[in-house]
């Protein structure tokens, strides 16, 4: 039996498990997630963009970008690297979207010599 979004997102983020927002999230990702694509995969990556979306907000709330450079937890100090240096990529920005990269480059189309259309019919 396989995972539901919610019963992924929560392995992923043990901490936001009873966050009032959490379904938000999930609405958000389900939205910006192709379930064509993925296939058999889209829960994994519905839960992976949920988890990476959640992370940035709950992490950055002013909308910081750019990977965390330095952390100090003595009168809390946070510093990110140069947000051009991102590539314009936010994926890059958390273990998540890493992940959800990885997925969709697993999960990318394969071409091949067939007697009808080519591409991905849902």
């Amino acid at each position: 039996m396989s995972l539901t979004v919610k019963q992924r997102l929560d392995l992923y983020l043990p901490i936001y498990k009873n966050d009032p927002d959490q379904s938000g999230y999930i609405q958000l990702a389900t939205e910006k997630t192709s379930a064509c694509f993925f296939g058999s995969q889209k829960n994994e990556a519905i839960a992976l963009r949920a988890a990476h979306i959640m992370s940035l907000v709950k992490t950055r709330p002013a909308g910081e970008a750019g990977p965390i450079s330095m952390k100090r937890e003595g009168e809390l100090a946070i510093s990110f690297d140069n947000a051009s240096d991102i590539n314009d990529d936010d994926l890059n920005q958390t273990s998540f979207g890493r992940q959800l990269k990885a997925l969709t480059t697993a999960s990318g189309p394969v071409m091949g010599v067939t007697g009808g259309n080519l591409g991905v019919i849902c």
